[in-house]
């Protein structure tokens, strides 16, 4: 066990540097233009002026969303429209947005593609970001590539959530998402409404996750983020706990079989791997 610790404070430092820089380096590839550009996959393209910084998109022309973002705010929210808005809030000076449409998925770049962002750095890239989407529209896959963005997600119905940062808190508010994967050296997680699968690797990051359905599965890989869940009281759980000197601690009555927590008929799979990560299961009010 003090074997697989140290392997793992290793691994855990390793990550948190080649992900931030490789973040760095992969969003930083960026151009300067000082244009939208709105590509489809015929390679035609429209262009609108640099002070316009909305742009939408007919609701069933996008099943897909790609946002690559440096720093700032990204806001998404579902909302009593038809269309699927982007729109940036910059100020004098700053990089703009590009848009391409790649099929079905809107591609979303905080700036055009040139040198790297981190040899340019200041105000000319921490700006906000906010999408609205229909009420009743479902995105099939929602990826977010982000360096230090704080990111609030409201409302969203989504099957497959990807999440690459370096740092940032990310809140997704009643949502309903199936499967959620998130690799982050930190910052944290919050959750609330339906969630299937969840997937955390993360260096110190933690997650705070509430829940109103019966989830099949919650892996978090970290250092030393704590993962506080609630569950319906009715939702059975396994919990597998692999930490230095991490705990586990549960509102519902459980039995401990072969060094696993059982609660119920054990359908929900959670392990927990880290140094000094703890679990915390709490029943649904």
């Amino acid at each position: 066990m003090k074997r697989n610790a140290i392997i793992r404070i290793v691994l855990f430092s390793i990550l948190a540097v080649v992900l931030t820089m490789a973040l760095l380096g992969g969003i930083g590839k960026k151009r300067y233009h000082n244009v939208h550009r709105i590509s489809t996959t015929e390679g035609t393209a429209s262009v609108v002026p640099q002070d316009a910084a909305s742009y939408s998109r007919p609701a069933n022309a996008v099943e897909k969303l790609s946002i690559s973002w440096v720093s700032g705010q990204i806001t998404i929210e579902a909302a009593d429209t038809d269309t699927v808005t982007v729109t940036e809030d910059r100020t004098g000076g700053q990089l703009p947005m590009v848009l391409k449409q790649d099929g079905s998925k809107l591609l979303v770049e905080c700036c055009a593609d040139s040198s790297p962002v981190f040899f340019n750095v200041g105000n000319q890239v921490n700006k906000n970001l906010y999408i609205t989407v229909p009420l009743n529209w479902e995105c099939e896959e929602l990826e977010i590539e982000a360096a230090s963005a704080d990111v609030t997600v409201t409302g969203l119905t989504a099957h497959e959530v990807e999440v690459d940062t370096a740092s940032g808190e990310y809140r997704f508010q009643d949502c309903h998402v199936d499967s959620l994967e998130m690799d982050t050296a930190s910052g944290g997680l919050e959750f609330t409404g339906t969630l299937s699968k969840l997937d955390l690797d993360s260096a110190s990051a933690g997650a705070k996750v509430n829940l109103s359905n019966h989830p099949k599965s919650i892996q978090i890989d970290s250092a030393s983020g704590d993962l506080d869940l609630t569950l319906p009281e009715d939702c059975g759980f396994t919990v597998i706990l692999d930490t230095l000197s991490g705990s586990c601690s549960t509102e519902q009555d459980t039995v401990k079989r072969d060094k696993k927590l059982i609660h119920g008929d054990g359908t929900c799979k959670i392990e927990v791997d880290g140094l000094s990560s703890s679990v915390h299961i709490r029943k649904a009010a």
